[in-house]
């Protein structure tokens, strides 16, 4: 394959062709650098303590049960405007 004594490709190319380039054998290609990499999966710090976690679990599903009320209220008053209010006690 690719022998570092001997790069064929010593002109600028793009991305594509450098891999296809690589590929063939001509050229070693990008540095590891170039290449996306994930972000590593998040964990929480050792100092974060599991109480403390729960309680922005807690929050976060409250937060989340209040903008499905919020949503099912917004539709609700969208339906009335494009409807006309229904009869009843509101």
């Amino acid at each position: 394959m690719f022998n570092p004594r001997e790069d064929l490709i010593d002109f600028p190319t793009s991305p594509l062709w450098a891999e296809h380039f690589a590929d063939q054998g001509m050229t070693p290609g990008f540095p590891d650098e170039y290449y996306y990499k994930p972000a590593p999966e998040y964990h929480i710090p050792s100092w974060v303590k599991p109480d403390w976690v729960k309680e922005q679990q807690g929050k976060m599903q409250s937060l989340q049960g209040q903008v499905t009320f919020l949503q099912r209220k917004l539709n609700e008053h969208l339906d009335w405007k494009s409807k006309g209010k229904p009869k009843g006690k509101y």
